[in-house]
């Protein structure tokens, strides 16, 4: 059985030394354990060590391990901050707006528009990021990042969404410093945007086989599942 807690452990130990070589502020770097298709106990193992940020790619599966943790520990479920990172469909939009507190994956204005129309009013803005893709390839996740500009002119006075950052999966097989070259694109857009957007904080880079590369772009939301839950159940 995977020892979920000391993986956190060993993972944010690593976290924070490769940060401080770096020259990164630890404490601004968040841990997101992606954890689709592990149960609920994975879950709360390793909520039981700390970790209090979660990420799912499949709504339906989310939902349930929500309202499992929920009927199982209220107090812990209040605590948690929920993630959705996967691809995001239409028919979908009312779960997302009223289940999750972030979202990673937002690459089309009209599905802007719909998680603000459907936001509740009760909760606070739901967190976005706009997920940009550096291949440019049409059918791809995400947008061009020479779409950015006006793609967040579109939804940044949405009321009932908070667009945070931008969020980027490296195309296949980019490793080292190819992976950095390509993170620090991201990075520069960012911070070429925030001029006008002065929301924008968050960059969501860096998965468990090149996390280094986005802590060294200066990543502060890294999404990790096998570092911590090992090979999906």
């Amino acid at each position: 059985m995977t020892d979920i807690p000391n993986n956190l452990y060993q993972i944010r130990d690593e976290i924070q030394r490769y940060a401080k070589a770096c020259g990164q502020d630890t404490e601004q770097i968040r841990l997101i354990a992606v954890s689709k298709t592990h149960n609920v106990e994975s879950i709360l193992a390793a909520a039981s060590a700390g970790q209090r940020d979660f990420a799912e790619n499949y709504v339906q599966e989310g939902l349930e391990k929500i309202q499992k943790i929920r009927a199982l520990d209220g107090q812990i479920a209040d605590q948690l901050c929920w993630h959705y990172i996967g691809q995001i469909q239409g028919n979908k939009c009312q779960a997302i707006a009223t289940h999750f507190d972030w979202v990673h994956s937002l690459c089309s204005i009209k599905h802007a528009q719909r998680l603000n129309r459907l936001r509740p009013e009760a909760c606070q803005p739901l967190q976005i990021c706009v997920q940009v893709q550096l291949e440019n390839k049409p059918g791809r996740g995400g947008i061009t990042l020479a779409d950015v500009p006006e793609f967040l002119s579109e939804i940044c006075d949405l009321p009932q969404i908070n667009v945070r950052g931008l969020m980027c999966v490296l195309p296949e097989g980019m490793r080292g410093d190819a992976a950095y070259a390509g993170f620090s694109r991201v990075r520069d857009v960012l911070l070429e945007q925030g001029k006008a957007h002065p929301s924008l904080d968050t960059l969501s880079m860096g998965m468990s086989g090149d996390f280094r590369e986005a802590i060294r772009a200066g990543s502060n939301m890294l999404r990790l599942g096998s570092a911590i839950f090992g090979a999906r159940g």
